[in-house]
């Protein structure tokens, strides 16, 4: 037990004019004189030195970089994620009779192209250059729904700490895996109509792969980060990152098909920055599809 927390202060009283001064020890200087007078002077240096650092009895904030809040500004990052290469033959898959194509499948749901180029379900985050600090997780869950046997959606972000609420949907069971690379990260089993759980991961991963062992053609990509900026981009390849400080950061775009590219940005807190990614080529496809 800690003696300097424990100790109540004696309110001191005023002798009458014309008095002796004289301080009321109380039951704990019985004790020091019962020690001895030496190791009283001991013990009272110790107290003196542990009321020195109690600050009033008021605790003190720590001070490392963990418990310090995330840093937030008024600059923004914005552009858009394109494709303008060759394209490479969609994957082939066969789907059983209970899981018909949707009306509007695309022909290749790993890349998504709008007709000017434009890239959508791409993962786009600050990788690095923002100061350390915590952010605070969100309560609302992510949710992640089927679609005739299909994730929905197919990319998201999510906060390490954050609730992910799997959700059936579609009527049929699924079996659903989370990877990090080749470590799982969970496991769980949706029952057909309205069965749904939810799983909180506590580690960084960009990205998390998710398969279904009943329909092994289904995909999804999280990307789990430790702070906000992050987005996945809308169908015609746009995205935007607010709130973030001035400073010097690696943008890196993901996308399931094309790899990762990265870019660097300076921007003062409070400016707006166009950061463009121009993608040429396809890289190594996910050889688990």
């Amino acid at each position: 037990m800690d003696t300097c927390a424990s100790m109540t202060a004696i309110p001191e009283r005023r002798p009458a004019r014309g008095a002796s001064v004289h301080r009321r020890c109380g039951p704990a200087c019985g004790a020091l004189l019962a020690l001895g007078l030496r190791a009283g002077l001991t013990l009272c240096a110790c107290l003196a030195l542990c009321a020195c650092q109690s600050d009033g009895g008021r605790a003190r904030a720590p001070s490392s970089a963990a418990h310090r809040r995330g840093a937030t500004g008024n600059a923004v990052i914005a552009g858009v994620v394109s494709f303008h290469g060759t394209l490479p033959p969609p994957p082939q898959h066969a789907r059983p009779t209970e899981c018909p194509s949707p009306a509007q499948q695309p022909p290749d749901p790993g890349l998504l192209l709008s007709p000017d180029g434009g890239v959508g379900g791409a993962f786009v985050w600050i990788k690095a250059g923002l100061p350390p600090g915590e952010y605070a997780v969100p309560q609302e869950p992510v949710v992640l729904g089927q679609a005739a046997c299909e994730f929905s959606p197919r990319v998201f972000g999510l906060r390490v700490g954050q609730t992910l609420r799997l959700a059936a949907g579609d009527g049929g069971a699924h079996h659903v895996h989370a990877w990090r690379e080749a470590s799982p990260l969970f496991d769980v089993q949706l029952r057909g109509g309205d069965g749904s759980a939810q799983r909180t991961i506590g580690e960084g991963a960009v990205m998390a792969r998710l398969t279904c062992d009943q329909h092994p053609w289904a995909r999804a990509y999280a990307g789990i980060v430790n702070h906000p900026y992050f987005a996945v981009t809308a169908k015609n390849g746009s995205y935007t990152i607010p709130s973030l400080p001035g400073g010097t950061f690696t943008v890196e775009v993901w996308q399931e098909r094309i790899g990762q590219v990265n870019r660097q940005v300076t921007l003062d807190d409070g400016v707006l920055a166009v950061v463009d990614f121009e993608l040429q080529t396809i890289g190594a496809p996910d050889a688990r599809r």
